[in-house]
């Protein structure tokens, strides 16, 4: 007897300040192939993204957009991953010489951590963590994200009440890392830049272990991605001034990066322009449209490890 092997069908789901993008994979004999796709504008000013602040202006408004999206793709409750504007979380790199036991003692010495070196009110802030190895002296380096948890509450809130069941939330910075997170080497120290319409974030590993994060809005003195990409990547040398990168990794979601980006920033040689296009099967005919949407086919792969 001869059984079809099962497929795997994820959804998810981008929030941003300009629009709200829905999409369905499947993945066929280790292909992964997109289904659908839809993008629904939002009024300007409905969402304002912040750390610790009030992010959703209008909670009945965006819970109509979001129903009416829930309708076109889905009958009944609907279950998906979902990418949150950067400027809603916070990530750092930490390390640590050895680990507690358990996961109560690690959260208690991540707040004890965090209490020292920073200002931030602890008491309404939701902690998660991922532990790598250092291979140089076995020490743990923990890549800690933070974000407050009234914030999360709108976001969840607002989507429950459109029958969307959130599975995992993570900022669209890290889901649109880890949807290019295969193509980037695993080997010395290299840097990911992911550059959207009002910030950008670069992560730095060394040895496929987290070394350095930063995520900053645009200022509106730069020219251009490639003036803020620059005072970004001056931040990681101030911080590290002896740790050359080997190799840089470029994504965006939008297609124009390619065309825009100054070439002046890096030499030829020494960096690689990430594209979708070798990460999933598109059956879009709108391929210039597909950059939009990666972070939010990483938000969709992420419930697989939720």
């Amino acid at each position: 007897m001869f059984f079809r092997k099962p497929k795997i069908e994820l959804s998810g789901l981008e929030i941003d300040t300009t629009c709200i993008r829905f999409v369905k994979v499947i993945q066929k004999e280790h292909l992964w192939q997109e289904l659908t796709q839809l993008e629904v504008d939002l009024p300007q000013g409905l969402v304002q993204p912040g750390f610790n602040k009030k992010n959703i202006q209008n909670s009945s408004e965006l819970i109509d957009i979001l129903s009416q999206l829930k309708r076109e793709v889905a009958k009944g409750s609907c279950s998906i991953g979902v990418s949150l504007p950067s400027e809603s979380t916070r990530f750092l790199v930490k390390s640590f010489p050895k680990l507690p036991e358990g996961e109560q003692n690690i959260k208690e010495m991540i707040l004890w951590s965090l209490r020292k070196s920073s200002k931030i009110d602890l008491a309404n802030i939701d902690v998660k963590w991922s532990v790598f190895n250092n291979k140089v002296d076995s020490s743990a380096v923990l890549m800690i994200g933070m974000a407050s948890k009234r914030v999360l509450h709108e976001y969840v809130d607002v989507l429950e009440k459109a029958c969307f069941a959130p599975r995992c939330l993570c900022s669209s910075d890290l889901n649109l890392f880890n949807f290019y997170s295969s193509a980037i080497s695993e080997n010395g120290t290299v840097a990911w830049l992911g550059v959207f319409p009002e910030s950008i974030s670069l992560f730095v590993l060394k040895d496929a272990c987290p070394l350095f994060y930063k995520n900053i809005k645009k200022i509106l003195i730069a020219q251009n991605d490639a003036d803020n990409i620059d005072m970004l990547l001056q931040y990681f040398m101030d911080e590290n001034p002896d740790l050359a990168i080997d190799r840089y990794y470029l994504s965006a979601t939008s297609s124009f990066f390619e065309n825009t980006l100054s070439r002046s920033v890096f030499h030829a040689d020494q960096y690689e322009v990430l594209s979708p296009f070798n990460q999933i099967l598109i059956s879009s005919t709108d391929k210039a449209n597909q950059w939009n949407y990666a972070s939010t086919i990483g938000a969709a792969w992420s419930t697989l490890i939720s």
